[in-house]
């Protein structure tokens, strides 16, 4: 079973068992819903599946959905264009729609090209972002609700996006990157350390796999971490890093989401 299908059904699993309230809250410091965060994951899920089987009908999608992310917010957008209300049929369709996804993934090469909303991406690279996008976005499912969450070493390819899209952070802030990568030295959930650019004297960020994931999916204010940040060039990127595309955002202020957890 792939790292993507393992995490679609983890969070499937938590959001069978709720209630119907449940689905009403919101996310600490947004307007949006548990049940608009979890349509988001369906909704692109869908679309996922229509830039792999019908890439024409896909661009034509494309065209037609990009002035929106402007026009209005993305959860009301993304709610017209799914049309489903009802959580439980939500769960069921987007079940049907993860497992489809899942199953062509695997089947094509790592290397084979999918369109995209801006540039193409490698079918690998693809995976790896709605690995992101589904952690994250149940990230945002688990602070409205009190939650704890079981982190595994799947957020291992999230921390790795983290690092590769350092120069995206800057750029797509009209922002020119530090010359200087910097040394990223992790502890996964499991325990094993993780290690990116190893090299001396390099700025750094040492701590938790979970804590460095969710500051570069924008969860988390790098403030409300325990992560060591070291130069001032690593605490630039932590201020404005941001791994997946799209319009320049900001994360949560300092304090936004840090919640004390029910267990």
């Amino acid at each position: 079973m792939s790292e993507l299908l393992q995490e679609y059904r983890a969070l499937d699993r938590f959001v069978s068992k709720l209630g119907q309230d449940d689905f009403n809250k919101l996310t600490p410091g947004t307007t949006r819903s548990v049940y608009d965060q979890l349509s988001h994951i369906a909704y692109f899920d869908k679309v996922s599946l229509l830039a792999i089987e019908n890439p024409a009908a896909f661009a034509d999608l494309a065209e037609e959905f990009a002035p929106k992310f402007t026009e209005k917010p993305l959860a009301e957008t993304v709610g017209e264009y799914l049309a489903i209300h009802d959580p439980e049929e939500l769960i069921d369709v987007w079940r049907g729609w993860y497992e489809r996804l899942s199953t062509h993934l695997d089947d094509l090469p790592d290397k084979g090209r999918l369109p995209w909303f801006g540039p193409d991406m490698s079918v690998k690279s693809f995976a790896t972002a709605r690995l992101a996008q589904t952690w994250a976005h149940g990230q945002d499912i688990y602070d409205a609700l009190g939650h704890q969450r079981d982190h595994t070493d799947r957020i291992r390819n999230i921390a790795h996006l983290g690092v590769i899209t350092f120069d995206w952070s800057f750029t797509n802030r009209n922002m020119t990157p530090p010359e200087a990568k910097v040394r990223v030295e992790l502890v996964s959930p499991s325990g094993a350390n993780w290690l990116w650019n190893d090299q001396p004297d390099l700025p750094s960020i040492v701590g938790r796999a979970e804590e460095f994931c969710l500051v570069v999916t924008q969860r988390r204010n790098i403030r409300d971490t325990d992560l060591e940040v070291t130069g001032a060039d690593a605490m630039l990127w932590m201020e404005n890093c941001q791994c997946f595309a799209g319009p320049p955002l900001t994360g949560p202020k300092k304090g936004v989401r840090l919640q004390n957890y029910s267990g």
